[in-house]
């Protein structure tokens, strides 16, 4: 990890170096030929991916197996709807009373 300073904040880049010597023609090490291959974007698809895969193996592990956060939303969409159509001046209560239990 090499800090940087690109976009006026400092970030996480990532690099891979490879080093090659250059030979003069008496043999000898004249150089190195230094490539640089920025690795940036791959290492943090790799984390994120790392981190949604351990957040659906600890989902899968639930009790509920990840359907009680769903269910609350869905219970939470129902009062919603009910309060929506409480107040929406309907002469109709009975479907009110149907969702209001939720």
């Amino acid at each position: 990890m090499l800090p940087l300073d690109r976009h006026g904040f400092a970030e996480e880049c990532y690099f891979l170096f490879s080093y090659s010597p250059i030979r003069l023609e008496s043999g000898e090490v004249g150089g190195v030929l230094v490539t640089v291959n920025e690795t940036t974007q791959r290492i943090l698809g790799e984390r994120r991916l790392k981190t949604t895969q351990a957040l659906a193996a600890r989902n899968a592990r639930s009790p509920h197996g990840g359907r009680a956060r769903f269910a609350s939303t869905r219970a939470r969409s129902r009062r919603w709807r009910c309060r929506d159509t409480e107040t929406s001046g309907r002469s109709d209560p009975s479907h009110v009373s149907r969702l209001s239990r939720w």
